[in-house]
């Protein structure tokens, strides 16, 4: 309810307009009050208490003035004559040409002169913005840099474990509730179009901003006693909200646990955490159709978006990429992994060979006869795509057993195993190139 001044006494009692979230000040007092100003002669006076509350909202904030032609108010022109700050924008919404006195103000107050064609529609605009500078808003650099050097201090001691838990939860809880709103309307909100599609998912990431540098660091530095608290906070993201509504919003309600997914695997990647990277990918959450189903099955793009991967083409620049969401991946989680990975081409193959391993996983996990895959940016990649395949081929045949491939179940069970399912993915890429 917003605090609402209409009277001398009632100023005199108000709380300070910092501390109240929205305040109405009737300047000619209310109809039901028997001091309401109306004529001209009472409107070029006003008492000392409303005078003083008006240099201090002239003073201290800034100004959007709409639908007022400054010709008949005599006291409050003198009120914004007598402000001699302007520390604070004013804006003038005008359908014509201002009156003399409304000219003689807008140039004291150096105010910004606004063309509009209606009040209502100026105000509509104005809303929207607000919303969409909400929607994108991110924390504080200083907020995020506070917990990520409190994550440091928590997985550096076993001691601190709870500590850690309570960061990671109470993050994640954020997300969920940001993400919960009208905002994120999956049934009655805007149908899917160029512009609401970058919206939406822009939207998830800025709220994922705080979560995304905090998960890149603790993928990098994961120990056996932090893996189920990521498995919790992989679940908790990607657990199912609602059930009906657009297909595309539906499935994006995952895309927070995509991007944390990423963020931990391409991290643990570089630090070789490959033990890790496996917990990840065998969590189990439910899919659509409410089937036990492991996470690598669920979240990859490929996965994501099964029924409306093609819409993500309308991403801005995406629009002739065969793998649009993953390359968008590789886009926007570039300044997040900058903290432990700070070389562009040492980014790209821990990139790419995340993906490759996701891949082997699934079709480790896959019973179907089928061979199929979620692919990622390495199959357009020849180069990078061939360093990586080598890099396992030659682990298997050198370590056999002992390749951590083979040792933390991440691409096979068997050295055999292994290479056949290396073959798959192999024969599968190729396909699809040659499709």
């Amino acid at each position: 309810m917003p605090t609402v001044l209409s009277s001398p006494d009632q100023i005199q009692g108000a709380l300070p307009l910092i501390h109240t979230q929205c305040c109405v000040v009737k300047l000619h007092g209310d109809y039901l009050d028997t001091r309401i100003k109306n004529t001209p002669a009472e409107l070029e006076k006003y008492p000392p208490e409303l005078d003083e509350l008006l240099d201090r909202v002239f003073d201290e904030f800034g100004l959007v003035v709409c639908g007022w032609s400054a010709e008949w108010d005599g006291a409050l022109c003198s009120a914004l004559l007598r402000s001699s700050s302007r520390r604070f924008s004013t804006y003038w919404a005008v359908r014509n040409e201002p009156s003399n006195q409304a000219r003689r103000l807008i140039q004291h107050r150096r105010a910004e002169q606004i063309k509009i064609d209606s009040a209502d529609s100026f105000f509509e605009e104005v809303s929207q913005c607000v919303q969409s500078i909400e929607q994108y808003s991110k924390p504080h650099p200083l907020s995020v840099e506070a917990a990520v050097v409190s994550l440091k201090r928590y997985i550096s001691e076993p001691r601190f474990r709870i500590q850690f838990s309570d960061l990671i939860h109470d993050t994640v809880e954020q997300v969920v509730e940001a993400t919960s709103g009208s905002d994120f309307d999956v049934d009655g909100g805007p149908r899917p179009t160029r512009e609401t599609i970058n919206s939406r998912v822009r939207g998830y990431e800025g709220i994922c901003s705080m979560l995304l540098p905090l998960a890149v660091m603790g993928g990098a530095w994961a120990e056996e006693q932090h893996y189920s608290v990521w498995q919790r906070a992989l679940l908790r993201l990607a657990a199912k909200r609602f059930s009906g509504g657009s297909v595309l919003w539906l499935e994006l309600q995952r895309y927070p646990a995509t991007l944390l997914l990423y963020a931990l695997g391409i991290a643990a990647v570089d630090a070789n955490r490959l033990f890790f990277l496996k917990s990840l990918f065998s969590a189990r959450i439910l899919d659509e159709f409410d089937d036990d189903v492991a996470v690598v099955q669920a979240l990859p793009p490929q996965c994501l978006c099964t029924h409306s991967i093609n819409a993500m083409k309308h991403l801005e620049g995406m629009e002739r990429h065969h793998l649009p969401l993953n390359d968008w991946l590789h886009q926007i989680l570039r300044p997040f992994v900058k903290r432990v990975i700070t070389d562009d081409a040492r980014y790209d193959h821990a990139f790419d060979k995340f993906e490759m391993l996701m891949a082997l996983n699934f079709i480790a996990q896959d019973a179907r006869t089928q061979p199929s895959a979620p692919l990622g940016r390495f199959v357009f990649r020849g180069r990078s795509d061939l360093r990586i395949r080598g890099e396992i081929a030659d682990s298997l045949s050198n370590q056999g057993a002992e390749s951590p491939f083979v040792k933390h179940g991440l691409c096979g069970d068997t050295v055999d195993a292994c290479e056949q399912n290396l073959q798959t993915l192999n024969d599968f890429a190729r396909s699809i190139r040659w499709w």
